[in-house]
């Protein structure tokens, strides 16, 4: 008998249900005002937000004129960034002896400091490391040349020659300080074609730049 009741009484409901909009009446209306509100907020957000987009274009695309984050390593999306101004940092650059030519480069500022420089061998520790800083002494370079890394080589006083000032630099013949095979000082250094030479350098952002940023 209750089951019965049940039936009469949902079928009951079930007629005096309006399933079917007035016209021009809003179907979220029915949901109550806290859903209205939610979805209300999600539309002011969304117009918000494009007007925040909007507005900002204009430095994305100044930073996009930069050239910090230039890189295929590094997400294109990034450059609309701040990162993509910079800032002033070390950097290296890593060349086999077989290479033809040296290349120094900032992606923003100019070279201001030759840092470091040094020569390893391929399979050493350094290699494995990363090696580019004379600073690193308790790396095994495997090679016995530490007079590539003194101060007075010759090879500083070509690198800051051809290189101090500029964005980037080419050194063409620094296998006339650093030759493949026996060094000219009359050690015991030997490079190969699979040594590596290290050049540690410093990126300094200028006046001009920063005035600009």
């Amino acid at each position: 008998m209750a089951n019965v009741l049940d039936e009469i009484n949902i079928e009951s409901d079930c007629s005096d249900a309006d399933f079917h909009l007035e016209d021009g009446e809003d179907a979220m209306t029915r949901y109550g005002s806290g859903m209205l509100s939610y979805f209300t907020l999600i539309k002011i957000n969304i117009g918000f937000f494009a007007l925040i987009s909007l507005v900002f274009l204009p430095v994305m695309y100044s930073y996009a004129s930069w050239h910090a984050l230039h890189s295929n390593h590094v997400n294109p999306v990034f450059q609309y960034s701040i990162g993509n101004l910079g800032e002033s940092g070390m950097h290296c650059s890593r060349i086999k002896m077989t290479s033809e030519h040296a290349l120094l480069s900032c992606s923003v500022g100019v070279i201001d400091d030759i840092v470091g420089f040094g020569v390893y061998e391929l399979g050493s520790e350094a290699e494995n490391k990363n090696l580019c800083s004379t600073n690193d002494d308790n790396f095994e370079t495997g090679l016995v040349c530490n007079e590539v890394s003194s101060d007075t080589h010759p090879i500083r006083e070509m690198l800051e020659e051809k290189c101090i000032g500029k964005r980037e630099c080419k050194v063409d013949n620094y296998h006339d300080v650093v030759p493949l095979g026996s060094q000219s000082f009359g050690s015991d250094c030997v490079t190969t074609p699979t040594t590596t030479l290290y050049l540690e350098y410093y990126c300094r952002v200028t006046d001009h730049d920063l005035a600009i940023k």
